[in-house]
């Protein structure tokens, strides 16, 4: 019988899995929409290794939407619907600093609590 070869860690560490985390926080009405606090969480929970980040910023850019935007409640609407399914498809939460000062980022807490996903705070 033959030996079974070892795993280089190489090989260990290509088949773990990352924890999916989405970053939620204050957007509307601030600078960029807040987009410098999503980006430098989204690189610093990145860099650690452990996590796949589903960042809405990012999303939005992707998109090409706009703070002017979310001025239409169908595309409203139609970002809500997404940012939630994002939410959803996680394991976790990052909250940055000011969330409880959002209605949106306020609702995205209680879907995370509700649906008992790991939270994390800034």
């Amino acid at each position: 019988m033959g030996r079974v070869p070892l795993r280089s860690n190489m090989t260990v560490l290509d088949d773990r899995k990352l924890m999916k985390i989405y970053v939620a926080g204050p957007m509307r009405g601030k600078p960029n929409s807040n987009k410098d606090a999503f980006y430098t969480a989204t690189r610093r929970l990145e860099s650690c290794g452990m996590y796949e980040v589903y960042n809405p910023a990012r999303w939005d850019d992707q998109q090409g939407i706009t703070e002017e935007d979310l001025e239409d409640t169908t595309v409203l609407r139609e970002i809500v619907s997404t940012d939630i399914h994002m939410l959803l498809c996680c394991e976790g939460i990052y909250m940055l600093r000011g969330w409880e000062h959002s209605v949106g980022a306020r609702a995205e807490h209680s879907l995370a609590q509700f649906m008992k996903l790991h939270i994390q705070y800034e």
